[in-house]
């Protein structure tokens, strides 16, 4: 880079601090040119390599003050200084969107709660349960299946009655489409015809007799073996609602936890910051269009409106339609699209924050990763 001998030793001391970080790629070394993004250090031991070079080729300088050298030495010296400087890097739109994540949190645990509640509710009910005679036959047995659940909670024999329903109608339902394949194979007598009739008889005929077999099972229930298979049931639907109440109130301590330490961690020296360029690249990618996103989700839910609640009459005269189901509606689509955009934008900020996290964290605790070696020429 040097245009005389003035300096020259100084020059070739720039030039090699230049190529310090580990950015530089083989051939920029070679060239003497290096593009000014990748001259930036991504270690503590590149950024200290380069200071040291600087100071080197000033004391080497046989003329400080040469203006090109003087420049090129103060913008190198401003690469060190910032690469050894900590640099806020934490976001208040990422911290806006992990405490909308909180609220969503905290609301889906409080629905959770109450799931807890109704399945417990039915605990307490087939408990209370008074002894009663369950003696059903199958053709006492009706095969429909549409009881409402409070009706087939409400006793060990509408429980019992309900169990042998399903099996009833899944009985009847084999029974049916062996009737209709044999059918077809006597009015239209071809091969494939009566293939399918008997591959379906046999088929679902050891369905049926299995089913037959699970059916006087049940059917020899007392009301202590109803009453049990009841509270086997309906205790899995509590044990399955704390659960999931557990999980979501883990993630919503991990999302209260994450915030201080987005905000710890987002201090970072100039050299982590360029060590982490390519996965910045990433989560500004990430962020721009979730974001993006989240406000199209958000504003659509604003302004749209889903359902025409204004008429034109035949006298062309315009009136509004008051009616609860038309608002009731639009309202509805309107809070769905809004709770949507709100999801992503908590989702997105909450994801980049974990990342951003991890890496102030291995930053933290001198986890450099696999940064290559400076490749620097000792003297």
């Amino acid at each position: 880079m040097a245009q005389n001998n003035v300096n020259q030793e100084a020059w070739r001391l720039i030039d090699e601090a230049s190529c310090v970080s580990s950015l530089v790629t083989e051939n920029d070394r070679k060239r003497g040119e290096v593009n000014a993004e990748n001259m930036y250090p991504t270690t503590k031991e590149e950024t200290d390599c380069m200071d040291s070079l600087l100071n080197q080729a000033r004391e080497a300088a046989e003329d400080p003050r040469e203006e090109r050298f003087a420049q090129r030495y103060a913008e190198l010296t401003d690469v060190v200084s910032w690469s050894n400087s900590r640099h806020k890097t934490w976001s208040w739109a990422l911290i806006a969107g992990a405490l909308l994540g909180v609220l969503l949190l905290w609301w889906w645990t409080n629905s959770r709660d109450k799931d807890i509640d109704f399945n417990q509710h039915w605990v307490s009910t087939v408990e209370a349960w008074i002894p009663c005679d369950t003696t059903i036959t199958y053709e006492q047995c009706s095969a429909d299946v549409s009881a409402p659940y409070e009706v087939t909670m409400s006793s060990a024999n509408k429980y019992k009655a309900n169990k042998l329903a399903k099996i009833k109608s899944d009985i009847q339902t084999r029974e049916k489409w062996i009737a209709e394949t044999q059918e077809t194979a006597v009015k239209d007598n071809t091969k494939e015809n009566r293939e399918t009739a008997d591959s379906y008889a046999d088929k679902y005929g050891k369905e049926i007799k299995q089913l037959h077999k699970e059916f006087d099972e049940v059917a020899k229930w007392s009301f202590d073996d109803a009453k049990n298979d009841a509270l086997k049931w309906t205790n899995v639907g509590v044990d399955n609602a704390k659960g999931k109440a557990n999980r979501i109130l883990i993630l919503l301590i991990i999302v209260i936890v994450l915030i201080p330490l987005y905000i710890w961690t987002g201090y970072n020296y100039g050299y982590d910051i360029t060590a982490s360029r390519k996965h910045q690249k990433f989560l500004t990618w990430v962020r721009k269009v979730g974001f993006a996103l989240a406000g199209f989700f958000f504003g659509a839910g604003l302004v749209f409106k889903f359902f025409n609640d204004t008429y034109v009459d035949s006298n062309g005269r315009r009136y509004r339609d008051d009616s609860t189901g038309t608002q009731g509606t639009n309202l509805f689509f309107k809070g769905l699209l809004m709770l949507v955009g709100a999801i992503i934008f908590a989702f997105v900020s909450i994801f980049i924050m974990l990342v951003e996290v991890v890496a102030g964290l291995r930053n933290k605790l001198g986890a450099k990763g696999t940064v290559k070696e400076a490749k620097v020429i000792e003297n």
